[in-house]
């Protein structure tokens, strides 16, 4: 029997496959889209692998599959997007509310101040800090494709505006120990 080789040849001339079918140029809207989103997931997984704290690690990982899900959704052409959620769960309005339920706690129990922070306060909150402004590019990304009509699900939008928002204030307070977030951090 022969030994299926890692590389296949095919993205040899920039183009790569998409879930359920069709090619792309690896450097259309959706391969950044997506890209961008799965770079924001490494780096989770990295600020994952140096938290110690084990509730802050369980929100890692549950921010990780939440983000892989996306990508799903992103590298899948949107005419094959009933294929795609036939086999695996969209990004839902509930999705979108439990993180908004999550920043309503959060505003009630600390005041939260407008400024620029300056990361760097420990490393797993630094590694934070690059994969939330990775999101940001990738919600920069999204909306590109949403402005080209080629995004079926515009809660994967909601939803990436609003994870860092949810989940990185909520792990910073339990990292940190804060009671008010920018006291003791560096701000502009």
């Amino acid at each position: 029997m022969k030994k299926k080789k890692i590389y296949t040849k095919k993205g040899d001339f920039g183009e790569t496959s998409l879930l359920y079918g069709g090619r792309v140029s690896k450097n259309s809207l959706r391969c950044r889209a997506y890209g961008d989103v799965d770079e924001a997931g490494s780096f989770i997984g990295m600020a994952r692998a140096q938290c110690k704290e084990k509730d802050v690690i369980e929100i890692l990982s549950k921010i990780q599959k939440e983000l892989f899900q996306i990508g799903g959704e992103l590298a899948t052409d949107p005419r094959m997007y009933e294929k795609y959620v036939s086999n695996f769960p969209p990004v839902t309005s509930e999705m979108v509310k439990e993180l908004e339920n999550i920043i309503d706690n959060i505003e009630e129990k600390i005041e939260i101040k407008e400024a620029f922070v300056i990361a760097g306060t420990s490393v797993v909150s630094s590694i934070l800090d690059v994969a939330r402004a990775i999101v940001r590019r990738s919600e920069r990304s999204v909306l590109d494709l949403h402005s080209n009509h080629s995004l079926p699900n515009e809660e994967v939008i909601k939803y990436l505006n609003l994870i860092f928002y949810g989940y990185l204030v909520d792990m910073q307070i339990r990292i940190e120990k804060l009671k008010f977030i920018n006291r003791s951090r560096e701000v502009l």
